[in-house]
Order: C-alpha cells, then sequence, then structure tokens
C-alpha cells in the first residue's frame, strides 16, 4: 500500500499543472479489495513547504448507489476508470478486473471519445452477449487526470424477454382472432348458402303456386287482378286485357282507366258497392256491370274482390279481385226475359 501511496506522490511531482486532480485505484488488505484515491498538489509556500492533500474513498461507498441502479437480478452495473480498473461493482466482481479488453464495450466506448453510448458485446467476466449502457464522468470545471465510468449492463436475451413475450401473447391472440374470424366467416357463409337455397326454394315455390293460380285462371276463364287503393295502379294478368279486346300492356290499368270504361248506367251502384266495401261496412265486393269493348259494344263483367290488407287505421293498402266475363250468360237472360215477355202477351 505504501509503495501505491508513493506512485501516487510521482504522478503528482512529475505532473506538469500542479492543480491537475490525479485519481488512482490503491489495492488494501493484501490486494483483495480497493480505494478510490483523489490526491491534488499543494503548491509551495513562501518557507519552502510543499505536499499533497490525499482522500481516500472506499469502494463500498459505491454499493448503494449501484445497487438502487439494478432493477433485475441479471443486471450488472460498475464504475470504472478511464484506464479500465474496476473500482466497484453491484454485485461484487473479483478484484482486479478491468473493462479494457480488446473491442469490449467499454474499449469502444473510451475510444469514441463520447459522453454517453449505448452497445452490444461481451464483457470480461460474461459468456452470454450484453447490452451496455455507459457514462463517462469528467467535470469541466474540475482538471483530472482519469475520468470515471458508469457501466450497466444487462443480458440482451433477458432484455429483449418481455418483449419476445408481449410478441408470443400477440400472436397468441391474433392466431385466437384469426381462427374465431375463419370460423365466423365459415358460419357466415354457411348460413348464407342455407339463405341462398332456401330463398330459391322458396321461389321455386312461389313460381309453381303462380303457374298453378294460372292454369286455374285460365281454366275459370278469370282476370285476376291486384290493386293499391284508392287509385292505385294494378298489376293484372293477361285475360284482363283481352276480356275488353286489348293487347297486354296497352293501356294502364289504373282506377282511372277502369272507371272510363263503365257504362254510364252502372257505374253510380258500382261505385257505391267499392265503397262501402273499402270503408269496411261489407266484407266483399261484388258486382256485376258493363265494361265497353275495344269494339265499342259492351261486355258483361262479373267483378268479385276482397281488401286483403289495412293499416292500423283501418286504411285500405291492398285489394284483390277477379272479373269474369258473363256476357253469354246475360244474354241468355235477356233473351230468356224477352221470350217471357213474348209469351205473356200472347197469353194476354
Amino acid at each position: 500500500q505504501g509503495m501505491a501511496q508513493a506512485e501516487v506522490l510521482r504522478r503528482l511531482r512529475e505532473g506538469s499543472d500542479p492543480s491537475l486532480l490525479v485519481i488512482a485505484d490503491l489495492p488494501v488488505s493484501g490486494g483483495e479489495a480497493h480505494v478510490l484515491v483523489l490526491a491534488l498538489a499543494i503548491e509551495p509556500l513562501p518557507r519552502g513547504h510543499a505536499g499533497a492533500v490525499v482522500a481516500t474513498l472506499d469502494a463500498g461507498f459505491f454499493g448503494t448507489a449501484l445497487g438502487s441502479v439494478r432493477y433485475a437480478d441479471d443486471m450488472q452495473a460498475e464504475v470504472a476508470l478511464s484506464s479500465g480498473a474496476v473500482l466497484a461493482a453491484s454485485p461484487p466482481a473479483p478484484a482486479g478486473r478491468s473493462l479494457a479488453q480488446p473491442g469490449s464495450p467499454f474499449t469502444q466506448h473510451r475510444d469514441r471519445g463520447g459522453q454517453e453510448s449505448v452497445l452490444v458485446g461481451q464483457l470480461p467476466g460474461h459468456a452470454e452477449v450484453r447490452l451496455v449502457a455507459q457514462r463517462s464522468f469528467k467535470p469541466a470545471n474540475v482538471p483530472m487526470d482519469a475520468s470515471l465510468v458508469l457501466s450497466v449492463s444487462r443480458a440482451l436475451g433477458d432484455v429483449q424477454e418481455p418483449w419476445r413475450r408481449q410478441v408470443g401473447i400477440a400472436a397468441l391472440a391474433f392466431a385466437a382472432l384469426l381462427g374465431a374470424s375463419g370460423l365466423a366467416l365459415r358460419l357466415v357463409q354457411r348460413r348464407r348458402s342455407e339463405m341462398a337455397a332456401l330463398a330459391a326454394e322458396r321461389a321455386a315455390q312461389q313460381a309453381a303456386h303462380a303457374e298453378q293460380l294460372a292454369l286455374a285462371l285460365r281454366g275459370v276463364d278469370l282476370a285476376l287482378w291486384d290493386a293499391k287503393p284508392p287509385g292505385g295502379r294494378s298489376s293484372v294478368n293477361e285475360r284482363w286485357f283481352t276480356i275488353i279486346g286489348l293487347q297486354p300492356g296497352e293501356i294502364t290499368p289504373d282506377n282511372e282507366a277502369w272507371q272510363s270504361r263503365l257504362h254510364p248506367e252502372d257505374k253510380p251502384a258500382v261505385l257505391a258497392a267499392l265503397e262501402a266495401h273499402l270503408q269496411g261496412r261489407s266484407e266483399s265486393f261484388e258486382a256485376t256491370y258493363r265494361l265497353r269493348h275495344r269494339d265499342g259494344h259492351w261486355v258483361w263483367i262479373l267483378d268479385r274482390a276482397r281488401v286483403v290488407e289495412r293499416d292500423a287505421a283501418g286504411t285500405p293498402l291492398r285489394m284483390v279481385g277477379t272479373h269474369m266475363d258473363v256476357s253469354a250468360g246475360m244474354q241468355s237472360r235477356e233473351a230468356l226475359r224477352r221470350s217471357g215477355e213474348s209469351l205473356a202477351s200472347t197469353l194476354r
């Protein structure tokens, strides 16, 4: 220890700047522990006396400070001189350990001359690759012949472990979401296929029913009409047109077109019966009246209909009915009436 102190005094004597603070680490207790030595030369006094002020700082002083830096058990915190000599470490490192190895993160940091650095590499005494954050301390207002370096390191794999865990959790969540989405998509596609099949089946049934209805109407020679009262346009079949000598689609089958062809003598009674049913005073509408044929003669029509849909207020929304050409029957009835009148006259 005395020789080490003599070395410090020698450096003070040989220093060109008497105000330079000399920093050194000295082994104590047989070299198993170190202390930080700060030495400053004393200017010669008028009587010629001169000397040095020497202060030592136990390396254990750094234990609490370095321990507070470590947030994980696998971290290593160290204070070293710019020469690489380790003054203190947490957890404790073997005495005489030096960080100044060729290519080490410490050597790269020191040679770059920067104040701070974050590097990846291997440290003496550690086999794994570590992430190393370093900072040099050398106050500008205090001349020092060496600087201090604070080094904090952790195994790179341990640093990345939380990220890997989060990525793994995110990957599992994404896989679960993807699986759920795929299952939902398959269910939607299956449901869509079922709905499409149901719609096709329903359309086929409707087409079959429509064909059956058309055949039934054709068999009894009926015209079908479907209207939206009052005054709405009607949907009619082909027979509705041919009864009055028109081509399908030749006129718009609405209320106005129908009333314009009503016989003037039949019109008041027919419209009164229709209005009574629309207002709900009768269960159905039925009337026999004459419609004007395209050729100008009159065609007797038996019209039967019923309101099949009303709103909450009772207003009719849809009415469905049929037309039957009863001209032949009416002509036979008229001929029979005339024959009866003739017979009555003969008997009289």
